[in-house]
């Protein structure tokens, strides 16, 4: 599933859809654009 950002998202490891860095998020909240390219959107891996 795919998630943009400033929107709430679960707990869980999600990957950058754009250069594949990986972000864990360990309490639902919203999701920041990525630190390392600024990508917006996000698959949730786990």
């Amino acid at each position: 599933m795919i998630y943009s950002t400033k929107k709430v998202a679960p707990p869980g490891t999600y990957k950058c859809t754009s250069c594949g860095y990986e972000l864990k998020q360990d309490d639902e909240g919203n999701i920041l654009p990525c630190p390392k390219c600024e990508n917006l959107k996000w698959e949730k891996l786990i």
